[in-house]
């Protein structure tokens, strides 16, 4: 930067100082007294468009959960389950290999 761009910077910068702490001219009271009033009716709008937007949400949630939840009673399985199947008969019994008489291993030995 060459001196007259500084020059230029600075007297900008002290311009705007300058103005910035410019007074405005005295402030009456009522004038107090309507910006306290401004401040607090905005206060007030933004507190209840809060607690409206709050209501809001909490009405959209409980409709919400209303709709999922009837629609989770619409998809359970209305069709009543088959009865059991019936136990069926007992096969006959297959006679064994063996073809031999049934006998005692061991003979008596008291006779």
């Amino acid at each position: 930067m060459n001196r007259a761009q500084i020059s230029i910077f600075f007297l900008g910068i002290s311009i705007l100082l300058g103005l910035a702490f410019q007074e405005k001219g005295p402030v009456t009271k009522a004038q107090l007294i309507q910006e306290r009033l401004d401040s607090r009716v905005q206060k007030y709008r933004t507190d209840a468009a809060r607690r409206c937007l709050e209501d809001l949400l909490e009405e959209a949630t409980t409709f919400v959960d209303s709709v999922l939840i009837e629609e989770a009673r619409r998809r359970i399985d209305t069709i009543q389950k088959p009865d059991k199947p019936f136990k069926p008969n007992r096969p006959e019994a297959v006679p064994g290999r063996d073809s031999l008489p049934v006998a005692p291993l061991l003979q008596d030995s008291t006779n």
